[in-house]
């Protein structure tokens, strides 16, 4: 048993280094014949990948002294893993390497479930990481008055690998027409010097037209598409992409501290970034292992979903609409004067009863 500890806990140290090589040493010669380090590599690197793995933690999990007469079992290490999916440290369910002795060959079976994941990989089993999406949730003022909400509409992205390009004029046309913008548009986010570009089309409730994705294709351009806000009230109401006092539904100390992913054009400044987690939720994942036919073998893990919750503002659209005419109306009537030569004013009205800001204008909008 003391070797079969040995050799357990020098499989999992290896693999908290990512050391491959060890790690293949360590397992049985037929299964070292049947699958070369390179697979083998592979194989841990691709479920890391889908798993999106940051690191392992080793550490001990209960006596390796207790024996079994048919197949003596050790549960000595517990290999507790941190991905950006599960939100740090948490346990993969069942997430055990076990050891054992049978007869006089040890082995040990890779286990994050019940069953083999790793064979079965091996035998073409895939790891497939399933979501649902979250509507992001809607920034209100103190009368329920909408200040930012989720467009129904997608932003349609074209990224295009300028090097690749065969036929860069035919690509630079194409792609004028799908934007719907002129041919210069194009060509200057692919001037000489840069060696990527991408252009950005209009809001679209559909992806490009199939001829439009075919032609884009052979020309090296890939689509994409992201999520749109939209803030009716414009400049009138910064606050969502700015800084402003707010209140929800949550005690002042649950304020989160996270922000969006930088492929995101949600949550990257204000209130929008400062409550991104809130208005975000969390969408449902589940970690699946499918044959490549299709077939459902099992589910190695499913994290639920949660709900995206609105936030209400203390600000008043009406006021701070009165207050921002009475200062533009005031620099317009002293353009002459004093308004040439100001840098900016700044308006802020409190509610001295209960400390919440009713207003808060600034000129010029920043």
């Amino acid at each position: 048993m003391e070797e079969a500890e040995r050799t357990a806990n020098a499989f999992l140290f290896a693999w908290q280094s990512s050391d491959y090589g060890t790690m293949h040493s360590l397992i049985s010669f037929s299964t070292r014949d049947a699958t070369p380090l390179d697979q083998f590599s592979a194989i841990y690197e691709n479920a890391a990948d889908t798993m999106s793995l940051t690191a392992l933690a080793i550490r001990p999990a209960g006596d390796c002294a207790r024996r079994e007469h048919a197949a003596r079992r050790c549960d000595g290490l517990r290999r507790d893993v941190h991905d950006r999916l599960a939100g740090g440290h948490s346990p993969i369910p069942n997430g055990r390497l076990d050891a054992r002795i049978r007869g006089s060959r040890a082995y040990m079976a890779r286990r994050m479930v019940a069953g083999d994941v790793f064979r079965e990989m091996e035998q073409g089993a895939q790891l497939r990481l399933l979501t649902t999406t979250v509507n992001r949730a809607n920034i209100y003022d103190r009368s329920g008055i909408v200040l930012a909400m989720q467009d129904d509409r997608l932003i349609v992205t074209v990224n295009v690998v300028r090097r690749s390009i065969r036929d860069e004029a035919g690509c630079i046309s194409t792609l004028a027409s799908a934007a719907n913008v002129e041919q210069d548009v194009i060509a200057r986010r692919l001037i000489p010097h840069h060696l990527t570009g991408s252009t950005r089309s209009r809001r679209s409730s559909r992806p490009p037209i199939p001829n439009t994705r075919r032609r884009s294709s052979s020309s090296a351009a890939t689509f994409g598409n992201r999520p749109a806000r939209r803030y009716p009230n414009g400049s009138l109401m910064p606050h969502p992409r700015q800084r402003g006092l707010r209140r929800s539904r949550r005690r002042a100390g649950d304020r989160p501290r996270g922000a969006s992913r930088r492929d995101s054009i949600l949550g990257r400044s204000g209130i929008e970034r400062s409550w991104d987690e809130v208005l975000r939720g969390r969408p449902r994942v589940e970690l699946v292992l499918d044959m490549p036919n299709g077939t459902r073998l099992r589910s190695l893990g499913v994290r639920p979903s949660q709900e995206a919750q609105a936030v209400w503002l203390t600000i008043d659209t009406g006021l701070q609409a009165r207050v921002l005419e009475i200062l533009s109306t005031a620099y317009a009537q002293n353009a002459d004067t004093w308004g040439r030569q100001s840098k900016g004013a700044a308006a802020i009205v409190i509610d001295v009863r209960t400390g919440e800001i009713l207003a808060m204008v600034q000129l010029p909008h920043l």
